[in-house]
């Protein structure tokens, strides 16, 4: 293979000095054909042929002597430098041997073609003609020898450098890696020690520890989306935020996402059912924009690209999903109890132009054991909202604090609140097949 160097350096190996007093020998001026050469004119060829051969091998010592000098007088070259003019002489080497060897072929050609047509030769004549080929053929060898050496010198140190390259990139890999090992510890001693404390901080007394472990296991998947591209909102990171933080505050194992894109929400939706076979209470939260299509109901995630209406079903998350997930992976006691809210009825103009597409979102049924509650009635828009949170969640936040509330009393409050604000604009609707009890706070 060929080695290309840089322009800049390969200009420079040939402006230096080094190759100067190392003239290229002449060649022989021919070679005389055997078919009608004498004995005197084949000798004659044959002499020069050997002279030209000799000069190729003080060539090449002049090569290698002006190279040695060349690179000691220029201690500032790297390491490859010196390989590519190590791979520079061996290449001017081989280029003379190879001359070298052309012309001895080609004598030793007219000499066969010669002793075929001087068949009579005498025994003397064809002792020094072979013993001349012989020679040249040595000669050829033993230089030929010398090129593979210098090469095999030139590849081992090229070895030797790759290995020391190799091994010194490998120890900056491992020290980094043992940086990035050490900050991600660290980091997560401190994310632990304040999830601790935040825990200790919202779980109070002892008492209250005993009283959140006879609720069982609560899990939850929290998601808030406001950061469209096209229609921004202001409240739903505001409402995830300050829901995971009141669900974590009552002993649910929370999944948080923040303006999600579809890859993070199906992820975190596969997180969320790992952990429903052991969960005793589950609950999904969402808002943002969802839109209705064929009756379906999609919650849009973050950089979803949808113009047409036949788009949604490939670049939206189907709500369904998530109660055929809550109703396909039973809990290990048979008892969960399964919530699903959405907070997503938010106006889209997106489906103003969609023929089968509605305002609101579409009723859902609740599989036993499951409630289903939205920020407003089917076919209906929820309200923004203008302060930190949407109505809806503004008023969730307040009834799930308050002890001794089931389930069902606790959305007829945030009903009753959420009229009231609206002016009857909005009424937020659930659908039940609740079969036991549930208590987001339990009685003191």
């Amino acid at each position: 293979m060929k080695t290309i160097l840089p322009l800049a350096l390969f200009a420079a190996f040939f402006a230096m000095p080094s190759y100067a007093a190392c003239s290229y020998p002449k060649a022989p001026d021919n070679v005389p054909d055997g078919n009608s050469a004498t004995l005197e004119q084949m000798l004659a060829s044959q002499k020069a042929v050997k002279a030209f051969d000799a000069a190729i091998t003080a060539y090449q010592s002049c090569l290698e002597t002006e190279n040695n000098e060349a690179i000691a007088a220029n201690p500032s070259l790297s390491e490859e430098q010196r390989r590519e003019r190590m791979n520079i002489l061996a290449q001017r080497q081989n280029a003379a041997v190879d001359d070298a060897q052309s012309w001895a072929d080609k004598i030793n050609a007219q000499i066969r073609v010669w002793r075929a047509r001087n068949s009579r030769l005498s025994n003397s004549d064809n002792a020094a003609a072979s013993s001349a080929v012989t020679d040249m053929q040595k000669v050829a060898e033993r230089e030929r020898a010398k090129t593979a050496e210098i090469l095999a010198t030139v590849r081992e140190e090229q070895r030797k450098a790759d290995e020391a390259r190799a091994l010194a990139e490998a120890l900056e890999t491992a020290r980094k890696d043992r940086l990035a090992a050490e900050a991600a510890l660290e980091n997560s001693r401190k994310k632990r020690a304040a999830a601790e404390g935040e825990q200790q901080l919202a779980l109070g007394s002892a008492d209250e520890i005993r009283r959140r472990s006879q609720l069982g296991k609560r899990v939850a998947l929290v998601i808030g989306n406001s950061t469209y591209p096209d229609q921004p909102l202001s409240n739903p990171s505001n409402d995830s935020a300050d829901l995971a933080k009141a669900l974590r505050s009552r002993g649910f194992k929370v999944i948080e996402k923040t303006n999600a894109s579809l890859f993070e929400m199906r992820r975190a939706a596969r997180e969320f059912a790992e952990q429903l076979v052991s969960s005793d209470a589950a609950l999904f939260y969402f808002a943002g924009h969802g839109v209705e299509v064929d009756g379906r109901n999609y919650l849009i995630p973050i950089g979803a690209d949808i113009a047409q209406e036949f788009e949604v079903a490939d670049q939206a998350y189907d709500a369904g999903q998530i109660t055929q997930m809550m109703e396909s992976i039973p809990s290990a006691s048979g008892q969960r109890v399964n919530i699903l809210i959405v907070d997503a009825c938010r106006n889209n103009p997106l489906t103003r132009s969609w023929r089968s597409a509605s305002r609101g979102l579409a009723k859902m049924d609740a599989p036993t054991g499951t409630i289903i509650a939205f920020s407003t009635a089917p076919g209906r828009v929820a309200a923004d909202g203008k302060g930190r949170n949407s109505p809806f969640t503004k008023h969730l936040l307040s009834a799930i604090q308050k002890p001794g509330q089931p389930i069902e009393q606790v959305f007829k409050s945030v009903r009753r609140a959420v009229l009231e604000e609206t002016n009857g604009a909005q009424t937020p609707w659930e659908n039940s097949s609740l079969v036991g009890d549930f208590y987001f706070t339990s009685s003191p």
